[in-house]
């Protein structure tokens, strides 16, 4: 409460804030539960949706998701251009990924 809330409240005299229209009690607030309610209502059904549709896709074949930056000529290429002695900013310019997709290929070829 505020400092005008508090003096009037000692005085006897009642005080009631703009923003208690959030309150169920008030219709406003009612109709605030009820368009709440509503907008939750619409964001499960979107997410049932999103999620059937990628069902659908997968069963499809389709692949979900960002496309894989490295497909299956560039690791070899980068394991050989990094066997040849070249750096990674080098390899990663000639295949158009990033430095982390070349550490990251060169990484797997030492965990295998």
């Amino acid at each position: 409460m505020s400092f005008l809330q508090n003096a009037a409240t000692v005085r006897g005299r009642h005080t009631q804030s703009l923003r208690d229209a959030d309150k169920p009690v008030h219709v406003s607030g009612r109709i605030f539960a009820g368009v709440l309610a509503s907008l939750d209502e619409l964001e499960l059904e979107l997410g049932r949706e999103r999620r059937a549709a990628v069902r659908d896709a997968r069963a499809r074949g389709q692949s979900i998701g960002r496309p894989k930056a490295v497909n299956k000529a560039k690791p070899v290429l980068a394991r050989r251009m990094h066997a040849s002695g070249e750096s990674a900013t080098t390899i990663a310019s000639t295949l158009g990924v990033s430095r982390a997709t070349v550490y990251r290929v060169l990484a797997e070829d030492a965990d295998e």
